[in-house]
């Protein structure tokens, strides 16, 4: 055996040596983080965006807008804003349906009757008369009923 008993220890081995993090490691780090932060508000920005855009919900805002207008004013801005609905869903050829053809296709847009045989009428039939505006609210609360996606 040997004399000095240390001479059998067999040499220390340290871990691999790991890299160093630099300065600028990091600061790159920050500013891919910051660029992800960046898209994902701008993916959120634009989704609610995009959500603000339906055409449903647009004419239902224009509905109610136009409920402020006085009753002959009113009814026109309605017409428009149905016309304006109508063109986005169904194309502008549907939109340019006149009289009760216009109707009729308000009625299959909207799955109901009430523009040819209801209230809806004074769309067609009010517009162009001098006194043809409905003195009551009929008309509004169809086209919100409509718009809101409920039917009856």
């Amino acid at each position: 055996m040997a004399d000095d008993p240390l001479a059998l220890l067999r040499p220390v081995r340290w871990p691999a040596a790991t890299p160093v993090v630099s300065a600028s490691d990091l600061i790159e780090a920050a500013v891919v983080g910051v660029l992800a932060a960046c898209l994902v508000v701008a993916l959120v920005v634009a989704f609610r965006q995009r959500r603000g855009t339906h055409p449903r919900r647009e004419a239902l805002a224009r509905v109610k807008a136009a409920a402020l207008l006085p009753p002959d004013e009113r009814l026109a801005a309605e017409a428009a804003a149905l016309r304006s609905y109508v063109a986005r869903v169904r194309g502008p050829g549907e939109a340019q349906a006149e009289g009760e053809e216009w109707l009729q296709t308000l009625d299959r847009v909207f799955a109901t009757t009430a523009f040819t045989t209801g209230p809806g009428r004074a769309l067609a039939d009010g517009l162009y008369r001098p006194d043809g505006a409905p003195k009551d609210d009929a008309v509004d609360r169809l086209l919100m009923r409509v718009l809101a996606g409920t039917r009856g």
